[in-house]
């Protein structure tokens, strides 16, 4: 059972990396966005 516990840590931290990068990503974007239009 400490195996399959382990398995579902390195699963949900792998998935948690990725939704990380997901989100930088769409931070950059968002920015990007933000910047192109000129502020009132």
């Amino acid at each position: 059972m400490s195996s399959n516990i382990s398995e579902d840590i390195r699963i949900f931290s792998s998935l948690v990396s990725h939704l990380g990068l997901e989100a930088l990503v769409f931070l950059l974007r968002v920015e990007k966005q933000l910047t192109a239009v000129p502020l009132q």
